[in-house]
């Protein structure tokens, strides 16, 4: 044939190889078929017309004495894709059995690959008696393809045979074994690797998930759920009083407790969360494609769980027993990072920690809130406050978390009392703003656990002249001026900072001191432990026409059940 046609059959052959595997996604039976069919074209091509009849009659034996084999390679696979695999190298054994049937027999130049491709397959297998199986069987395919080319059995007992099948046989096993230790130290640095990636991510006191993969994990999820891909949970853990646990009952114990809550957690939670442990006594579970409603069904659980457990030496406790405290943050669309969201969930644990401990509470944005308040107007107040909420929050905690629970029992009184909209749309804002002033206090004297000195508690009563002050110039807010001015003054005149009495209080700062007083009543503060709700509102009404207008503690008493419960979301 043209030797100008072959070359062209083989750069043919060349260029579809690169194709099928660069450019289409082709399954491996699919490739290893067209494959041999290209080679079987070229082989012809080269054959010319010495083309006879025996070649095929030729490739129908060896390509059943190859199905034999193949059927027991299908039999003994364990792996994925069998079938192309088998039925590929069925192909592989057909096509070199026909170039050694058609290339000189012994002589051929092919006789390599055979031992190459039942290599490939015999490393494959785990008993030693299916590797030598493989080994006779090639064997017995070669003598056959031999005896085909020779028309006689004479080969089979000459020197040169034998000689070239113990070659063969020691090439071949020679490549089983050295491959396949390789491949049984790849298989042991893969496992210990992986040994060493689950040691760096588990926490060796619970089992549970460590810090450093919660916040590898609580990335990647964050993503899913910014594509739209499923909602997404985190819910804060921390143990009451732990420190004082541990002190009674010593650290052995107190890791035996860590254990025990690490289990009820993987016990109430599903199979696809992810829980983890981040701090001494501190957990944290990421819920995937959980809503909020099924968060705070878990976080109940939760609750409830390490409630009822008996801990061993927790009677020692003050309130008799460990418990936990729960916030729970979801995400929406104002999160942009992984951080935002734990200081979400976070802000939410910190609130319950400052009311009664053994609680839960879902995160609210206030942000979210305004925004959806404000969205159409101006952005600049929106703009304002979160810029002085944001401030607030870098310097108090406490006011930042009080100052949105008073918002809450603030507008409720407003409702109550039928005040028009606008009134309370200025309620609001001066809710969310009527501790401003604090940060001009110095953080010591805010959180003190003793009693102030005089020149302590006068500088804490300057706090509403400071608020004043750094809201009196915003533009837009000068409607609040007077709830934060006023509403530490008290009924009867003897609040501060001007001893206004009764009506001359406005009315906004007359509900704000009820308000605020409530919330203080009812949460931990470093100098004393939270009232319940019955002796806060019991309190108040001691002190109707002294310290509060009684017509304001009247109002909030037909409301405060529902508030206080929807504000800490208190599943005791």
């Amino acid at each position: 044939m043209n030797k100008e046609v072959i070359a062209l059959l083989r750069y043919c052959k060349q260029r579809l190889q690169e194709i099928i595997n660069h450019q289409f996604n082709i399954s491996y039976l699919q490739f290893k078929s067209l494959f041999l069919v290209l080679n079987l074209i070229l082989f012809v091509a080269l054959l010319g017309e010495e083309l006879q009849a025996g070649i095929v009659k030729g490739l129908l034996i060896i390509l059943g004495l190859n199905i034999i084999v193949g059927i027991y390679y299908y039999f003994s696979q364990e792996e994925e894709n069998q079938v192309a695999q088998v039925l590929a190298a069925i192909l592989d054994l057909s096509f070199i059995s026909l170039l050694v049937y058609r290339s000189g027999g012994l002589e051929s130049p092919f006789l390599l690959a055979y031992i190459i491709l039942l290599a490939r397959i015999g490393i494959k297998r785990q008993e030693l008696w299916q590797v030598i199986l493989i080994g006779l069987s090639g064997h017995l395919i070669y003598v056959i393809t031999l005896y085909l080319h020779y028309n006689k059995l004479e080969f089979y007992f000459t020197v040169k045979f034998w000689i070239q099948c113990l070659l063969f046989a020691g090439v071949f096993f020679g490549l089983v074994i050295v491959v396949r230790m390789i491949d049984k130290q790849r298989r042991s640095l893969e496992k210990r690797s992986k040994e060493l990636e689950n040691h760096s991510i588990t926490d060796v006191v619970t089992g549970l998930y460590n810090f450093r993969y919660f916040h590898r994990r609580l990335e990647k999820e964050l993503n899913y759920a910014q594509a739209g891909s499923y909602p997404l949970t985190l819910i804060m853990i921390d143990l009451d009083d732990f420190k004082e646990y541990n002190r009674h009952v010593g650290t052995e114990q107190g890791d035996q407790a860590l254990y025990q809550v690490g289990q009820i957690l993987k016990q109430v939670t599903r199979d696809n969360d992810v829980v983890t442990r981040l701090s001494s006594d501190e957990f944290a579970v990421i819920m995937i494609d959980a809503s909020k409603e099924l968060a705070k069904e878990t976080s109940i659980k939760i609750k409830d769980a390490i409630c009822e457990y008996s801990f061993d030496g927790e009677e020692e406790l003050a309130q008799g027993g460990l418990t936990a405290s729960l916030g729970l943050a979801t995400y929406s669309e104002y999160i942009e990072t992984p951080q935002e969201l734990i200081n979400n969930a976070d802000e939410a644990l910190y609130k319950v920690k400052l009311s009664h401990k053994n609680g839960i509470q879902v995160y609210n944005s206030m942000f979210a809130e305004l925004k959806r308040e404000l969205e159409g107007t101006d952005s600049g107040l929106l703009n304002t406050l979160r810029t002085l909420l944001t401030v607030v929050n870098a310097r108090d905690r406490y006011t930042y978390g009080h100052s949105e629970r008073v918002m809450k029992y603030a507008m409720a009184i407003g409702e109550e009392m039928e005040i028009d909209t606008e009134q309370l749309r200025i309620l609001k804002y001066a809710s969310f703003l009527h501790d401003v002033g604090k940060i001009e206090v110095s953080r010591d004297i805010l959180n003190k656990k003793d009693k102030l000195n005089k020149s302590e508690w006068d500088l804490i009563k300057q706090h509403t002249i400071f608020g004043v002050n750094i809201v009196e110039p915003l533009d837009d807010l000068d409607e609040i001026v007077p709830a934060i001015m006023h509403h530490h003054e008290r009924y009867d005149g003897t609040g501060y900072p001007y001893g206004l009495e009764g009506k001359d209080i406005p009315l906004l700062a007359r509900i704000l001191t009820v308000a605020d007083s409530f919330d203080a009543m009812t949460s931990n503060r470093p100098y004393r432990s939270a009232m319940g709700q019955e002796e806060a509102v019991n309190e108040l009404k001691a002190n109707k026409g002294g310290q509060f207008d009684p017509k304001i503690v009247d109002a909030f008493t037909q409301v405060v059940d529902q508030v206080f419960k929807n504000n800490k979301f208190h599943a005791s």
